[in-house]
């Protein structure tokens, strides 16, 4: 059964309405998930469509207004006096109680009542969170009289029909880049009580995006404004850039392609410095204190030029780039600051306010290679300069060494020919004394012949006479001593033919030895020990069991 109600502007139908949900929608009807209902403008034909439906389904108006109409008009106070009066008249019934159920059913009906119509809201989304084609959020707004944990907060939920509508109108990458944490939102929504929690609830239906980027950019402007009035937009842009920046820092997210981009274009360049490359985050809460850390921890490296780069990205991705701390670092940099965000159609704080803005990593790459252009135009034009010196110098020598060759050629001539003429009369004159010396030796060779010759002759037959009387002496010494060596050598060989013990062992005697030396003693054995005899076809071996003496 189906029941229905009659407010001040639309009908509330209630009850089993899955199963007659398609002819409620046939009816122009709206389904509220909050209560579970169908709301339906107030129209007599529709009023009279809806009685004969619930008269069909054995269903009808609700005897109780479940949804009492609200006065939305402001009336005149009521007097304190009539208030104590109708007090007074209530104290003599006691009042019906409620269940929270019909409680919060009553609220919901008043909810319903007070907002018919989707109204449009605006808050802080906190609290974002993404299941499934569902978007859960949370829409905030903060009292600066309150604490933040004591902000106004209601739940908010966007359906995946009309998420995917959205995607549709807007595209997912623009809706999404306003719908995060910290933004502010204006959207469309519908009011309802979640009587589950007693809360509550919003359906969001339209987001409006140029709202969020309409306070993004106030927000921007103000801080822009500040820095102007107190001359800090153009301190960075005045600072003095190094002729020749050799200590590049680079602030960028690890492993971007912002950091890949910048270092390759700057390799391709020639680069010749060095760069000091510090991973910091460049999106999310963190961006803040990794970034203005950053430039600290560069500068005091002794950086020439700060690089701050990254992607493009949706304006939420990019607003910490408008924030005061990383406007007042940059503005306050002793160095200066190419920034290079990587977007081309809005220009954030830091941008504005660095010393040079560039498009893309690339584009602060060629900025940084371009700064060495007029170095290697100078370097190019020495060079020129010194080959075309070194050109002349060489043209000059060459001309020097033509000259010095003629001069060196018809001097040489002239030398080599008194040389030669020098050398022909030495000849004649080394020819006739090396034949008048030839001459004097000849004959003294031949004098000094004659001398050695009879000289020769005389010593000759003195020396045959020595060695005659010489050989006769020796001969004579020579037999005397072969005698006493023959009568030495029979000497010998009898006292050998004595030592040899094969007559003795002929007869019976042997030699006994121990360890090749001789016995003559019982005193140089022990017993045990084991000796060597001599016999006359050989030798055994005993072992002494006893000793014996005489």
């Amino acid at each position: 059964m189906i029941y229905y109600e009659c407010l001040e502007h639309a009908i509330i139908i209630s009850g089993k309405t899955y199963l007659h949900r398609e002819a409620l929608k046939a009816l122009g009807a709206r389904f509220l998930g909050g209560t579970k209902t169908w709301q339906l403008p107030k129209d007599p034909e529709v009023l009279t469509k809806i009685q004969a439906l619930c008269k069909e389904l054995g269903g009808g108006p609700l005897a109780t207004p479940l949804f009492p109409a609200i006065d939305t008009d402001l009336s005149p106070l009521v007097p304190e006096s009539a208030m104590l009066e109708e007090a007074d008249t209530s104290r003599a019934s006691p009042p019906t109680a409620l269940t929270l159920s019909q409680l919060l059913q009553q609220l919901s009906g008043v909810v319903h009542a007070a907002f018919p119509y989707p109204v449009w809201v605006t808050g802080e989304v906190q609290n974002l969170n993404m299941r499934g084609e569902s978007l859960y959020l949370t829409l905030a707004e903060q009292d600066p009289t309150r604490h933040i944990s004591q902000a106004l907060t209601v739940n908010a939920t966007l359906w995946p029909s009309v998420y995917q509508s959205l995607c549709r109108q807007h595209g997912k990458e623009a809706l999404h880049g306003v719908l995060q944490d910290g933004m502010q939102i204006l959207c469309r929504c519908e009011v309802s009580l979640y009587k589950g929690r007693g809360a509550i609830s919003l359906s969001i239906l339209e987001v409006d995006l140029s709202f969020t980027k309409g306070k993004l950019a106030l927000e921007r402007e103000k801080l822009l404004k500040e820095l102007r009035s107190q001359g800090l937009d153009r301190a960075n842009k005045v600072r003095a850039l190094a002729r020749i920046p050799l200590r590049i820092g680079l602030l960028t997210a690890e492993g971007s392609r912002a950091a890949s981009d910048f270092l390759h274009q700057l390799e391709e360049g020639g680069f010749p410095g060095t760069v000091l490359f510090l991973p910091v985050p460049m999106q999310g809460e963190k961006t803040v204190v990794g970034v203005t850390r950053g430039i600290d921890q560069l500068v005091a490296a002794g950086c020439d030029l700060l690089i701050l780069t990254r992607g493009g990205g949706s304006a939420a991705d990019l607003r910490w780039f408008d924030g005061k701390e990383i406007a007042y670092k940059i503005a306050n940099c002793p160095i200066p600051l190419v920034a290079a965000i990587g977007h081309h159609d809005d220009v954030c704080v830091a941008e504005e306010i660095c010393f040079l803005r560039m498009k893309t990593p690339t584009a602060a790459a060629d900025f940084v290679v371009a700064c060495f252009q007029p170095v290697w135009m100078r370097i190019a034009e020495c060079g020129e300069q010194l080959l075309l010196r070194t050109e002349r110098r060489l043209q000059q020598c060459n001309h020097q060494l033509v000259l010095l060759q003629q001069t060196f050629r018809q001097t040489w001539q002239e030398a080599l020919r008194r040389t030669m003429l020098r050398l022909q009369q030495l000849q004649r004159d080394l020819l006739q004394g090396f034949l008048g010396e030839v001459f004097r030796l000849d004959r003294i060779f031949l004098r000094l012949e004659a001398t050695l010759s009879l000289a020769a002759f005389t010593g000759l037959h003195r020396r045959e006479d020595a060695l005659r009387s010489t050989s006769a002496t020796l001969w004579e010494r020579f037999q005397g001593s072969c005698e006493g060596h023959l009568r030495k050598v029979d000497q010998l060989e009898k006292g050998l033919i004595g030592c040899d013990p094969t007559p003795w062992c002929a007869k019976g005697w042997t030699k006994l030895t121990l360890a090749g030396k001789t016995l003559r003693s019982i005193q140089d054995v022990e017993t045990g020990d084991v000796l060597t005899a001599r016999l006359l076809d050989g030798h055994i071996h005993v072992q002494v069991l006893r000793k014996e003496s005489r």
